[in-house]
């Protein structure tokens, strides 16, 4: 995260195993977000992809979907 491209910029992670709990955790710890598919997404690939959609229309500064 301290070389380019990444410099300046947020993690963020998903996963939805045992395996991802590390990098979900250090997404976490380092200023960004970190989420299980299972637990913050009730299992729904849905759910993350509309996650995915409303979050980045929020940092282009409009609403999901314009």
């Amino acid at each position: 995260m301290q070389l380019q491209p990444f410099a300046g910029r947020v993690p963020v992670f998903v996963g939805d195993d045992v395996t991802d709990e590390p990098a979900i955790a250090w997404a976490n710890a380092h200023g960004g977000r970190g989420l299980h598919v299972g637990r913050d997404f009730a299992g729904a690939a849905a759910a993350v992809r509309a996650w995915l959609v409303t979050s980045l229309a929020q940092l282009a500064g409009h609403p999901a979907g314009d």
